[in-house]
């Protein structure tokens, strides 16, 4: 199987061990310098072969757009939030008391008292496409400079929707890669703010909870690998407990300190597989 991944995942720093490791399997790979002035570049590429790429969500998304023979794991629509969260318990979710709202709402007065009513005055919100028009964040309703400056560089308009829940206390979080055949494939620690310090493996608690949520989505899953972060928090009683944070898509998801051999090898073999099939 022949692989295209960007520039930016092939970085160590954004895709970990994956393009050594496409190195060490001996696959056929191209390295694509990925930027608004390579747009004509990446037309006109020539790909006859099956092909898998890997790389961020911008070039994953033009590169499937513009040619028909890239196969990835990364059906955008299917992993929006409210595609998926519906067919979880709440009890399984850190966000265990959202609600979709459009971005619209942070800027009424009358809207925004009413949040306050139900959650407080700072609440966690993060984009419900999956394109992640902006990061997850905590933000203080009563903070009207930073809620204009948030929806102004979200890069969705007002009647983009949004997830909001309370804000939990996070103690840790997991990067899984859990296949609906194989269950768990590999999985790591994970630290917005502390990168290079993540830790390859998990307790076997995250273990039996990543694969709990694959198999609570069934059919409903949005791909047959997945990518689910999970994070262990603080509840009101003083417990620590489990809780999904999100899914994303496996061919535009950083691998941290994950494996990414067996990554690989479970993409090319349900790619393979559906070719089959044709």
């Amino acid at each position: 199987m022949k692989w295209i991944i960007d520039d930016m995942m092939a970085d160590s720093y954004y895709g970990g061990n994956f393009l050594s490791s496409l190195k060490e399997l001996g696959r056929d790979i191209k390295v694509f310098e990925d930027n608004p002035f390579n747009r004509i570049k990446l037309d006109g590429l020539k790909i006859k072969d099956p092909t898998l790429a890997y790389g961020s969500i911008q070039f994953v998304d033009e590169v499937t757009k513009t040619h028909s023979k890239v196969s990835v794991f990364a059906n955008f629509n299917s992993f929006d939030t409210n595609k998926y969260l519906p067919y979880l318990d709440s009890s399984l979710l850190l966000s265990d008391d959202y609600l979709f709202i459009t971005m619209s709402y942070l800027l009424d007065d009358y809207q925004r008292n009413k949040l306050k009513n139900i959650f407080g005055n700072k609440v966690f919100i993060r984009p419900n496409s999956s394109k992640k028009i902006f990061s997850g964040q905590v933000i203080d309703l009563n903070d009207e400079f930073t809620i204009k400056n948030t929806v102004k560089m979200s890069g969705g308009g007002l009647d983009s929707f949004i997830l909001i829940s309370s804000v939990k206390k996070v103690i840790g979080e997991f990067r899984t890669f859990v296949s609906k055949e194989k269950g768990l494939l590999t999985s790591s620690t994970y630290f917005y703010d502390k990168r290079g310090a993540e830790v390859r493996g998990c307790p076997n608690e995250v273990r039996t909870f990543s694969e709990t949520i694959m198999e609570e989505l069934a059919d409903n899953a949005p791909d047959e690998l997945l990518v689910i972060d999970i994070a262990t928090y603080v509840k009101d009683n003083g417990n620590a407990c489990l809780g999904l944070v999100e899914l994303n898509a496996p061919s535009t998801s950083g691998i941290y300190a994950c494996d990414a051999k067996p990554i690989i090898l479970e993409m090319e073999r349900i790619i393979e597989k559906e070719l089959l099939m044709e």
